[in-house]
């Protein structure tokens, strides 16, 4: 089974944005299970990372416009209604994990320190994302 521009575009998303954040949290996650982190730290780390993963993303998406274009499928790119009800059933499904992760946020604010606070926000937006995507993939596979 033919990968549609859609599919493709969440795999690159997914495999990019999975590979910086495991790195980040790996690297970062036992120093601020310990209490040890300080904002100022990591503040350089993130951005860079955001940089980064930009980046990434921007590159590879071109690789895959190229490759259509290359093969002439040029209505591939802007998808069709399979492709909007996909985005719009991941977005729905994600939106959930987000709203834990907001109302996790809320209570972190509350008990702990602001910088754990600012990764459980983070962790909820990274997870929100991932929900998304894999939810995509499942869906492209289903044939929804």
């Amino acid at each position: 089974m033919d990968m549609s521009y859609g599919e493709k575009s969440a795999w690159v998303s997914l495999v990019t944005m999975g590979a910086a954040y495991a790195w980040y949290f790996s690297k970062y996650g036992p120093a601020l299970a310990a209490g040890e982190l300080v904002f100022g730290d990591i503040f350089g780390a993130l951005i860079g990372l955001v940089i980064l993963i930009v980046i990434v993303e921007v590159i590879l998406h071109v690789a895959l416009g190229l490759d259509i274009a290359r093969s002439g499928a040029d209505a591939e790119v802007t998808g069709d209604e399979r492709d909007a009800l996909i985005e719009v059933r991941a977005n729905s499904i994600s939106s959930y994990v987000l709203g834990a992760g907001a109302i996790t946020g809320i209570f972190c604010a509350a008990l702990q320190t602001p910088v754990v606070t600012a990764h459980v926000l983070l962790l909820s937006l990274v997870a929100a994302e991932t929900v998304k995507l894999v939810t995509q993939l499942v869906y492209y596979r289903r044939g929804i």
